[in-house]
């Protein structure tokens, strides 16, 4: 079970306690830093309106300094809380909870997910940063939100939506940044979390399955051994985060193009990867 902090007033901590019965109050976002920097913490539920508009600036601190920290706003939505949320989404804060509409236990019980996922997710895209540098910023959030939902995108169809192009953009897109098909993406995307939550101990490995995005446990199993090469068995006993992420960005990432050739100009590798790995549908 991850740790979790709740920096919420009464109302809203005791909606979100039934959900989280570990969760750790704290009195202010101080004490909130105070215990990251001494205690292992994986999540931070506050509500930006705990302390008005003085909330946010810490919160964008928190943000900077913490980066592996999952933060999510649980707040009751009026125009001042409404102003925050939009300067924190600039700060890459945007999982909002709002009282009364979203707090269900389902929500909940994906906000506990996520927050044992997100170290990984973190170490995951960081391998791969200096290529997602290289794609225009819609389809860069996209790629960036599968390993944060994994359940998101099923298809390369609606990641190109969510990237405001379309399938022949996504691919064209990626093979300027020298990034494999998006198939693979979305694979690498669910199999990080599922590395993730297998080291959270009390979930079998059907439930974290279906959390990802399979269907059962030898559906996970299929895509791990056809993505990495390991099964089950290894990625629990002895595969580290090291060796799983570096196995990641070398099956996700192309070779540098030789010296002199433009990007662009390899249009027949775009088709391969919608005629070739296309076969097989995300």
């Amino acid at each position: 079970m991850p740790t979790i902090l709740a920096c919420l007033p009464d109302r809203l901590f005791e909606v979100a306690q039934r959900a989280i019965p570990g969760l750790v109050r704290v009195g202010s976002l101080a004490e909130a830093r105070s215990l990251l920097r001494t205690s292992h913490v994986d999540g931070l539920i506050c509500d930006p309106a705990t302390e008005a508009v003085a909330g946010a600036p810490e919160l964008f601190w928190l943000a900077a300094d913490f980066p592996s920290l999952r933060i999510t706003l649980y707040t009751v939505l009026d125009p001042l809380v409404a102003q925050a949320l939009v300067r924190l989404a600039g700060a890459g804060i945007t999982d909002v909870v709002l009282f009364g509409y979203e707090d269900s236990a389902e929500r909940w019980d994906e906000v506990v997910t996520r927050s044992a996922v997100s170290e990984t997710v973190r170490h995951a895209l960081a391998a791969v940063a200096p290529a997602l540098a290289n794609v225009d910023a819609p389809l860069r959030y996209a790629l960036q939100d599968a390993f944060n939902a994994p359940r998101k995108f099923r298809t390369v169809d609606e990641l190109a939506t969510a990237a405001a192009t379309n399938r022949r953009g996504v691919y064209r897109k990626l093979h300027r940044a020298r990034i494999q098909a998006v198939r693979e993406w979305l694979d690498w995307a669910r199999l990080v979390n599922a590395y993730a939550l297998q080291h959270d101990p009390g979930r079998s490995i059907d439930e974290i399955a279906q959390l990802v995005g399979y269907a059962n446990r030898a559906d996970l199993a299929a895509h791990l051994r056809t993505a990495s090469g390991y099964t089950l068995g290894e990625l629990n006993a002895s595969v580290t985060i090291s060796e799983f992420v570096a196995r990641m960005a070398e099956r996700l990432l192309l070779p540098p193009l030789p010296a002199g050739t433009a990007a662009g100009s390899a249009t027949a590798d775009v088709r391969g990867h919608e005629a070739g790995k296309g076969r097989r549908h995300a």
